[in-house]
């Protein structure tokens, strides 16, 4: 026996109807986790747009990240980080990203650094002076990883 179902308007043939209910369960799972990505994707730009003397880390796995401009003050202040692109989507921006171990991490942070709020799953800090130099930084890490 042949079952059909609609869905974002298409026609879908299933062999049995819980095949079917096994798709759309995979198909929410997917949406909701690419809202999920979204939001944090979001959550970083709005952070990093106008970010002139702030250092926001944010936990994944056991990594601690910094993306844009936190990424570069991090390694403008030493840190030992290591530097990712990573190109989000659905935007298809292209977001450079340090990183380092949880187990690295040192407090200070970095010289005139200053712990300014704690979450879960984040970190930020406050550094002493605005580093200039960014977009200049970031075109030349960009240039130096495999497209």
């Amino acid at each position: 026996m042949l079952f059909l179902i609609v869905l974002d308007s298409k026609l879908i043939h299933l062999q049995s109807p819980v095949v079917g209910l096994v798709y759309i369960f995979v198909l929410q799972i997917k949406q909701l986790t690419s809202m999920k990505v979204s939001s944090d994707v979001e959550t970083v730009l709005m952070n990093e747009i106008d970010n002139r003397d702030e250092v926001y880390l944010y936990l994944q796995g056991n990594k601690w990240c910094a993306y844009e401009r936190s990424a570069y003050y991090l390694a403008s202040l030493n840190v030992p980080v290591k530097l990712e692109k990573e190109i989000c989507k659905p935007y298809d921006i292209v977001l450079l990203k340090a990183l380092f171990n949880v187990d690295d991490m040192c407090l200070p942070l970095a010289p005139n650094t200053a712990l300014k709020r704690v979450a879960d799953d984040s970190l930020q800090f406050k550094i002493g002076n605005a580093i200039e130099g960014f977009p200049e930084w970031k075109a030349s890490q960009l240039s130096r990883m495999p497209t």
